[in-house]
Formats: structure tokens, C-alpha cells, sequence
């Protein structure tokens, strides 16, 4: 049976075998250096070392991100980081990813972003220029809309 280490996050105690703390890079660092160790005390904010000893543990990941505000997720990424779970992190990268990607969709779905000119501009699409100025047919700012070729009042085009 694996030797048992107590690791001590601001005040709280864990208890853990020494084979499943050695899944995280930083005990793993630390035990290496010293194969004797059985006691490891951290300055740390303790609110997520439980759930991350329980997911070295298990292999499963508890805490449902969408309950975390923006801080406490910045804290949980920073612990995963410090004690070096890499299966984590690549976890939690990619939900930051997709949440990234929601919000940024969420900022612009009414927003409408008008083709090249060149390729998508037949007769009668318009396009608003954003100062109100110029064609509001072609899109250009070469010309007014009543002397564009596109304009059908424009005997002349």
C-alpha cells in the first residue's frame, strides 16, 4: 500500500495516497525531490483543491462551469495550472473556448456584414456606407446614388 501524504491548503487538510498526488506535475515535482515527504503546506486559495484531488482521484470532473462567475473561473484555471493537471487543463481551455465563442456571437447576432462589392452587387442591393455619404446601390463613394449605373431613374447609366 502507497504511503499516505497530507497536503495542507491554507489551514485545510487532505489526506492522500502518494500514487494519486503524483498524478499532478506539481507533487510530483515535490515528491520526487523528496521520496520521504508526508506533509505539504500551501499559501492557496482552498476553494477548488477538494474537487481537483477529487478529479485526480476519479478521473472525473465535477464542478459545472457554468455555475462559476468570470473570477472564480480565472482562480479554478490558475490552481490547475499551479499543480499542473494537464488533462485538465486542456479541458478547461476548451470550455473557455466555446464560451469565448458564445459571447462573441451573442455581441454580434444582430450585426450584418455586407459582401466584397466587387463579388455580390447586382442592381437594387443596397449597401449603407457608414458616414451616409456615396452610393447606396453599388457601395461606392466614387459616386452618389443618383449617378449610378444601377439606378433605375438614371436614363443615362
Amino acid at each position: 500500500m502507497s504511503s499516505l501524504v497530507v497536503v495542507e491548503i491554507s489551514g485545510r487538510k487532505y489526506q492522500s495516497p502518494k500514487e494519486i498526488l503524483m498524478k499532478s506535475g506539481y507533487f510530483k515535482e515535490v515528491l520526487e525531490k523528496d521520496p520521504k515527504c508526508k506533509e505539504i503546506s500551501l499559501d492557496r486559495d482552498p476553494q477548488f483543491f477538494g474537487p481537483l484531488l477529487a478529479f485526480l482521484r476519479k478521473g472525473r470532473f465535477s464542478i459545472e462551469m457554468e455555475e462559476l462567475d468570470g473570477a472564480s473561473k480565472l482562480q479554478l484555471f490558475e490552481d490547475i495550472m499551479f499543480f499542473k493537471i494537464q488533462e485538465l487543463q486542456s479541458i478547461i481551455l476548451d470550455d473557455i473556448k466555446v464560451e469565448k465563442r458564445k459571447d462573441l456571437e451573442k455581441q454580434f447576432e444582430n450585426v450584418k456584414i455586407a459582401p466584397p462589392v466587387e463579388e455580390s452587387v447586382s442592381a437594387g442591393d443596397p449597401i449603407v456606407q457608414p458616414n451616409g455619404q456615396g452610393c447606396f446601390l453599388c457601395g461606392t463613394m466614387a459616386h452618389a446614388e443618383k449617378d449610378c449605373k444601377f439606378n433605375p431613374e438614371n436614363k443615362a447609366g
